[in-house]
């Protein structure tokens, strides 16, 4: 029991530390759609409107409120507001898939994989992205993960449950991306039938409709054709439909580069295991793991086919990718052989060196270069001697080292910050300042906490 005791104060440890550098970074609240999600909120806590959230314009909101409704509460409860409030339901959201995902691959792949699995899930730049961000994507991961969480200990109540507020969260999504890589799974191993009866699927899926049914009742009482048009028509069945004219409208193969790139370097050992696991589907020791393939490879090939594409919607299978890396990583370092890893791992470390050395010359971060460069060299050595535990702490120290430089250097927040004192800088400043102010007010109404 110390191991995973360890192990899990580790990995609250470096979420701790990823947390503070993305609260700590520069403001990103006017990016990435986030003023409709305070936008929304705002209409909780200054007009009450707890069934149909509004834009600034009138739109209804795009999503269900479940995350409107989590960032509402603290709100409301501390009497004022800020942007950590606004972001909290992601930033707990985050801790709490962190723990799942490496209770998961415990069950799966064994303790050293599960601590190599939320390495590379808590130290990655798309995770540390995630967690501090007011959107409904952290959020749907977390009921995504519980679902699996609870599906492979077969535990139906808990499953559907999570399932309801998946749904609540972002609609039918939360649903179908953990059932259909179990379906396929469940049929795989010839359980199916089964399976279905111990998680008494059918009233399961009836009896977990129930609370989005009900609020969306609710919300075509209050808001009439408006919503039914912003909710079924435009978010839901324009998406599947031939999505030509809208610009989210991307390549089926869209999602292979964003993959590999916004997912590294947990993507590269998931192949890898992908492949072992293939070559090894007879092995009873390997059957366990098939859950984190399904999970991956079945949604990750429903959503490519889908004609609208944004790389966020890849990151409720993250974790999935995670597991079968910390499992193919596990592998390699008991001795096993598999194939292409040793290629891997000394590519992705001398990447590191390099780029540590590139950032130590060529830019102003010779700190930031140091470190890399010396965690990449001991992820050689570590590779070399087939160490586990100093490449998994180099590794870890050079993704924290990325996610801060990032944050804190090169994001477009960061680099509006930084470069404000020339003139043309300061028209930058002031034109982020503009889109800022069009944001909903951080000050309280005379009645309740209002958003800003």
């Amino acid at each position: 029991m110390a191991a995973p005791r360890r192990d899990l104060v580790i990995l609250l440890v470096l979420f701790s530390l990823v947390a503070v550098i993305r609260v700590t970074a520069p403001s990103d609240l006017a990016t990435g759609d986030q003023p409709y999600q305070a936008a929304y909120v705002r209409d909780i806590t200054e007009r009450g409107a707890w069934i149909v959230q509004r834009h600034e314009d009138g739109t209804p909101a795009t999503k269900p409120p479940l995350y409107n409704w989590l960032a509402a509460i603290p709100i409301l409860i501390a009497g004022t507001t800020n942007e950590f409030l606004l972001k909290l339901p992601s930033l707990i959201a985050g801790m709490l898939t962190l723990l799942l995902t490496w209770s998961i691959a415990r069950q799966v792949a064994g303790d050293r994989a599960a601590l190599f699995s939320g390495v590379l899930l808590v130290c990655s730049t798309m995770f540390s992205k995630q967690i501090y961000f007011a959107r409904t994507d952290m959020l749907l991961t977390l009921f995504v993960v519980a679902q699996i969480w609870a599906a492979v200990r077969v535990r139906p109540v808990a499953y559907w449950t999570f399932a309801a507020l998946a749904l609540l969260t972002k609609g039918p999504i939360g649903l179908a991306i953990p059932l259909l890589g179990l379906l396929v799974w469940w049929w795989r191993e010839g359980r199916l039938r089964e399976q279905s009866r111990a998680m008494y699927l059918v009233p399961g899926v009836v009896l977990s409709l129930i609370p989005l049914l009900s609020w969306f009742a609710a919300a075509l009482s209050a808001g009439g054709d408006e919503v039914w048009q912003q909710l079924v028509v435009r978010e839901t069945i324009d998406r599947f439909a031939d999505g030509s004219k809208s610009k989210e409208h991307k390549h089926l193969l869209y999602y292979v580069p964003h993959f590999f790139a916004r997912m590294a370097p947990a993507s590269f050992f998931a192949v890898i295991a992908m492949v072992a696991l293939r070559s090894k589907r007879d092995d009873e020791r390997n059957r366990a793991m098939l859950v984190a393939a399904w999970w991956f490879l079945v949604p990750f090939l429903v959503l490519s086919l889908v004609p609208s594409k944004r790389v966020d919607r890849l990151f409720p299978i993250f974790p999935a990718v995670c597991i079968l890396a910390g499992w193919a990583l596990d592998r390699w370092f008991s001795g096993e052989r598999v194939r292409g890893a040793t290629t891997t791992l000394y590519v992705i470390a001398g990447v590191i060196v390099a780029a540590g050395l590139v950032v130590a010359i060529g830019y102003p971060y010779i700190v930031a270069g140091i470190l890399l460069a010396a965690a990449g060299t001991a992820m050689l050595v570590s590779i070399r001697r087939r160490a586990a535990t100093p490449f998994i702490a180099a590794l870890a120290l050079a993704m924290l080292v990325v996610i801060t430089v990032y944050q804190h250097r090169l994001s477009e927040p960061a680099k509006t910050e930084l470069r404000g004192d020339t003139k043309s800088d300061r028209r930058d400043a002031e034109h982020a300042e503009g889109r800022r102010a069009r944001l909903p007010s951080l000050r309280p109404s005379a009645s309740s906490a209002s958003l800003r």
